[in-house]
């Protein structure tokens, strides 16, 4: 039998990702009441609290090939370095 060889996982080509919260009780009737409240899911409302909450994170992969482009790795919100 041929030895394997492993690769780099390659960027996912989709958007969007699925996950698991585990929330207490109260929270998550919090959750449910301010969703039905909006009229959207409560992964609307989850994934909008979350990109919040992470909105100021810069993530950089070193790893990936140099391409030329200029792409902004925070997806155009200014940089602490552009700010100053």
């Amino acid at each position: 039998m041929a030895k394997q060889t492993r690769r780099s996982a390659s960027a996912q080509a989709q958007r969007t990702v699925k996950t698991s919260v585990i929330l207490d009780v109260e929270t998550h009737v919090r959750l449910a009441a301010l969703a039905a409240m909006r009229g959207v899911p409560m992964s609307a409302v989850m994934a909008e609290a979350i990109a919040g909450a992470v909105g100021t994170v810069v993530v950089f992969d070193r790893g990936a090939k140099a391409t030329g482009r200029a792409d902004s790795p925070s997806q155009g919100r200014e940089s602490a370095t552009d700010a100053a």
